[in-house]
């Protein structure tokens, strides 16, 4: 399944041939989208237009919250309970027939929401303000935050990526954290974007800052001392944009 400006399409042979699934949308800019744990026949989409829910697959959707959404993501463990947010962040607790807006500091655009795979109650969620990108903590499923990573130019960053094997290490940009997000070292000159689902010292970036072009997928199988160029793109219509994220 993906998103776009024109709405949700889905493909069954990886992606050789896709189809729309817009059945009840308005016209809504998807921009994030999540399969249920467990049941894959619920999928969730959020966008421009708020969160839509379907039951069957992505055949027909339900709006579930009309509001300006950039993110939504299941709990691994308790799969009826999620997190989606924008200008805001909200949460269910029943796979989105009722919601509740949750403790959130500051008033601006949420990017992305994190969850600790092994112990579901720890959150983190980044946001971008003024250029400058803030992540926050949450050890009670999103009750409470605190502030534990602050940095300028929020362009150089993009999803918090979570070791899967080992969630207290995250990757933000060329940050990583050891203590789940405690502290921070700035160690890379890449933005990582993911960490092998099996392999802990395997990572995947793309080079440079906002002023340098994304347009390299690498690989490092040393925990990031070194990278390989796995491939290249240089033909997107927004240059600083060629390769924004990555998924296994």
């Amino acid at each position: 399944y993906f998103g776009n400006n024109y709405g949700v399409f889905h493909s069954e042979n990886g992606g050789l041939s896709t189809q729309v699934q817009n059945t009840n949308f308005m016209n809504s800019y998807i921009l994030d989208m999540e399969v249920k744990p467990i049941n894959n026949n619920i999928i969730y989409a959020a966008g421009s237009q708020g969160l839509w829910k379907s039951i069957d697959g992505g055949q027909n959707w339900d709006n579930i919250i009309r509001e300006f959404l950039r993110v939504v993501k299941c709990n691994p463990k308790h799969a009826d309970t999620i997190y989606f947010g924008g200008r805001d962040l909200w949460r269910s607790f029943d796979g989105g027939d009722s919601f509740e807006r949750i403790a959130f500091p500051l008033y601006s655009t949420l990017t992305d929401i994190a969850i600790n795979p092994n112990e579901t109650n720890v959150l983190y969620y980044k946001m971008d303000i003024d250029g400058v990108t803030l992540i926050y903590k949450s050890t009670n499923y999103g009750d409470t935050w605190e502030l534990v990573f602050s940095c300028n130019d929020n362009y150089s960053y993009r999803e918090i990526a979570i070791d899967p094997i080992h969630p207290d290490t995250l990757y933000i940009g060329q940050f990583r954290s050891l203590d789940g997000g405690n502290t921070w070292e700035d160690i890379f000159d890449k933005k990582i974007l993911a960490v092998h689902p099996f392999n802990s010292n395997i990572l995947y970036a793309t080079e440079g800052s906002y002023q340098n072009v994304h347009n390299t997928l690498e690989v490092s199988y040393d925990w990031g001392e070194t990278f390989e160029i796995l491939t290249e793109y240089n033909n997107g219509p927004l240059p600083n944009e060629n390769i924004y994220c990555f998924r296994f």
